[in-house]
């Protein structure tokens, strides 16, 4: 259905745009997280809270989702290699080495 292949995409394009901004804007906490999983390979739920408060990170509300595909704000616009056959829903060939979904 192509409305529901629309919404999927509203929807995923929207998540990773807005998982992006998050990462940046939280760019230094994410350096000392993984600086922590550097150290000990596991951060406890309590270490993970406070890193969470001594950077006062806050919930993202969802109606940051926008109605918008945002297509054109994503780094990639298409897999390479993807070649999109509009015979049919479910033929993918991947450098010219074909498949069925």
């Amino acid at each position: 259905n192509n409305a529901a292949g629309k919404e999927i995409e509203r929807l995923v394009n929207n998540a990773y745009l807005l998982a992006k901004k998050i990462l940046s804007e939280n760019n230094e906490m994410v350096i000392e997280l993984k600086d922590m999983l550097m150290e000990t390979e596991v951060v406890t739920a309590e270490e993970f809270q406070m890193l969470l408060v001594r950077y006062k990170a806050r919930c993202v509300p969802y109606g940051l989702y926008k109605d918008e595909l945002n297509s054109e704000s994503l780094p990639f616009q298409m897999l390479p290699g993807l070649i999109d056959d509009s015979e049919s829903d479910s033929f993918v060939s991947w450098d010219n080495e074909e498949s069925f979904l």
